[in-house]
């Protein structure tokens, strides 16, 4: 049987006293000799330990140093959290880490990177410059601009003769003003900055080669903004050999509306005048613009703005009442008709005519026909064009008509050349076995409206009987442009002598045919509108 130390209290009963030499756990005792403890004493141990640490003077550090917590607050010694220090020379020996300016003298090894900005030069550092990006200048670097190595730090970066170069840092910040951008760049490394630029504030971005060193100063470009204050696009510079190329605005999906047309008008393609426009076929309804005299305007001034071969004007035209050859009877009543006149030259009689068409204007052509008549009451073409039954009966009725819807002013009388007579026995010029050729020389006469010939509607005669019949030749420009104006499947009548007894026409098939005069076919003559 085995006994704990302690319960030998419990031996009272057996001894009645306990042996003084035995240390219990509820009395005071005084314990001599060298006791040495295998675990460790649990509670408060008062008094001095005879080898604990003295300074100096013979006093235990327990009396004169610092607290564990307080070492660790104050003090950057790796072990402070674990090890007193003393407390005299903790604001002079030590490295503080509370905001304490401190000089600290001797050579003092890392063995881990320093955390934080280090300021000063370079040049007297030593070891490994691997993670070094580039030194603020060539000479507070040991004239290093890249350093890879501690040897590579000491050599400046050079051109080719032999001069340093600044090294390529970027500062950044705001500075002064200035009136020429161009000559403030130039004279600086490259930079991040804002400054004021004619009084107002500008941010830069400015790229210089070699960073403005050597001849830097004459290769750059730079990007600003127009005012640095407010909502404004971005410029950017190119500086070549030492002469800008000007200052031009980025594009960008925001500002692009700005800066290209919202569409292509038709006069950014075609000129004002009527050389230019007679060329471009557009179909646009002008009848809003001629009732406010906007057409007028342009036809006047010769500029034919917004007026076009195959454009249009719709007006409500009466003819009055037509009367047969013999003046008494009537032929075709008085009607009112809505036609869409079209547009089908522009200037094409000036200067024409033994009286020279001098006014500028546009010859008008009803878009299809308006009614239907002969060209004599007998297949004769007795008299050719200018003494026809249309010539002398039709065009007069539809002449009024014309005049009533546009006003009198403005269509002007013109002078054409027409045939006046027919000699029966030539040779037709269209058919060898047609006999019947229009007088060569004709007439002139001045006409508000005539019909069209068959140069005026296809630009050649393929069925004139002589050359009389295309003396004020030349295809109206719609036609030229538009070859569905000549062919609408309708028939209507040309003022063209084929034979003794033929007129030219354009018939419903397309071709270009002819008929003989007492046929009844389609009225679509011309005029000329101012």
């Amino acid at each position: 049987m085995s006994w704990s130390f302690l319960d030998f209290t419990g031996l009272s009963h057996f001894f009645g006293k306990l042996p003084e030499k035995l240390v219990t756990t509820d009395t005071t005792q005084s314990i001599s000799g060298t006791k040495s403890f295998q675990s460790t004493i649990l509670g408060s141990v008062s008094g001095s330990a005879a080898s604990a640490a003295k300074d100096g003077a013979g006093n235990v550090i327990a009396d004169t140093y610092e607290t564990k917590a307080d070492a660790a607050t104050h003090l950057t010694k790796a072990e402070a959290a674990d090890t007193y220090l003393p407390k005299s020379d903790a604001a002079s020996g030590y490295v503080q880490t509370g905001a304490v300016d401190q000089t600290i003298a001797g050579t003092k090894t890392f063995s881990k990177p320093i955390a934080g900005s280090v300021t000063g030069s370079s040049g007297s550092c030593t070891g490994n410059a691997a993670t070094a990006t580039k030194a603020v200048s060539a000479d507070s670097a040991t004239n290093a601009s890249h350093a890879t190595s501690a040897d590579e730090a000491t050599k400046a970066e050079q051109d080719g003769n032999g001069n340093n170069i600044v090294a390529s840092y970027v500062a950044a910040g705001s500075e002064g003003s200035t009136t020429d951008i161009g000559a403030f760049m130039a004279a600086r490394p490259s930079f991040i900055k804002s400054f004021t630029y004619n009084n107002v504030w500008t941010d830069a971005i400015s790229m210089r080669h070699r960073n403005g060193s050597g001849d830097g100063s004459n290769y750059g470009t730079y990007i600003r903004s127009a005012n640095m204050t407010a909502r404004t696009n971005l410029l950017w510079n190119h500086q070549y050999g030492g002469t800008w190329q000007g200052e031009r605005t980025l594009i960008d999906s925001a500002n692009l509306a700005g800066f290209t047309k919202s569409a292509i008008t038709i006069y950014d393609l075609v000129p004002d005048g009527a050389a230019n426009h007679r060329n471009f076929y557009r179909g646009k309804d002008l009848t809003a613009a001629f009732n406010a005299g906007t057409v007028s305007e342009h036809i006047a001034d010769g500029t034919f703005r917004d007026i076009f071969p195959g454009d249009y004007i719709t007006k409500q035209i009466t003819v009055p009442q037509i009367l047969k050859a013999d003046g008494t009877t009537e032929y075709i009543a008085q009607k009112t008709y809505t036609v869409n006149f079209i547009i089908a030259d522009l200037d094409i009689w000036l200067n024409r005519g033994d009286t020279a068409t001098t006014a500028h204007h546009v010859a008008i052509v009803p878009q299809s026909v308006v009614f239907n008549s002969v060209m004599n009451e007998t297949n004769t073409t007795e008299g050719g064009y200018l003494g026809s039954f249309m010539n002398t009966n039709v065009m007069p009725a539809f002449a009024t008509g014309l005049q009533n819807a546009f006003e009198a002013s403005h269509l002007i009388s013109f002078r054409i050349g027409l045939s006046n007579g027919v000699t029966t026995t030539t040779a037709s010029a269209s058919h060898p076995y047609w006999t019947g050729t229009s007088n060569w020389w004709g007439a002139w006469t001045s006409e508000i409206c005539c019909l069209m010939s068959e140069g005026m509607v296809y630009g050649q005669s393929p069925n004139h009987s002589a050359a009389m019949d295309e003396t004020m030749c030349g295809q109206f420009a719609a036609f030229r442009l538009n070859s569905n104006l000549v062919y609408n499947r309708q028939t209507y009548w040309l003022s063209d002598v084929v034979s003794s007894a033929s007129f030219a026409l354009v018939d419903g098939y397309g071709r270009a045919c002819t008929y003989g005069a007492s046929y009844v076919r389609g009225v679509r003559p011309f005029a000329l509108l101012v």
